[in-house]
């Protein structure tokens, strides 16, 4: 999502690991630049990781948390969603971010999962 005003960026990020209506969001805010005409554009690239390995008996939030912390190293990581597949989606944004996703695959994310492979 995209928020723009006044305190828009501080106001976002106070909702950070809140209970809005059983949904606790992890918001994280992204580098982006303005460009004429009002179009915004991110400065990086970005890449989509599906993940899978992970512990699925564990809570989503969790899950969420965790494969966001593992894969913090490789840049901004914008999204992480949970799918009834057993796997899950992860946005992430930054120079070379994909080359350092991909070196993480068949790694241990600690005790909180088993191992992970990235496709």
């Amino acid at each position: 999502m995209i928020f723009e005003g006044e305190d828009a960026k501080d106001k976002a990020l106070a909702f950070d690991g809140t209970d809005v209506r059983g949904w606790i969001p992890i918001v994280k805010a992204t580098l982006w630049q303005s460009y004429p005409f009002g179009s915004s554009v991110p400065r990086y690239e970005h890449c989509m990781m599906f993940v899978s390995g992970y512990d699925t008996g564990l809570a989503k939030i969790d899950i969420q948390i965790a494969l966001c912390k593992h894969f913090s190293s490789c840049g901004e990581v914008t999204l992480v969603a949970v799918l009834p597949t057993s796997r899950a989606s992860i946005m992430i944004e930054g120079e070379r971010c994909e080359e350092k996703a991909l070196h993480l695959n068949g790694s241990f994310m600690g005790a909180i999962g088993r191992n992970e492979s990235c496709s």
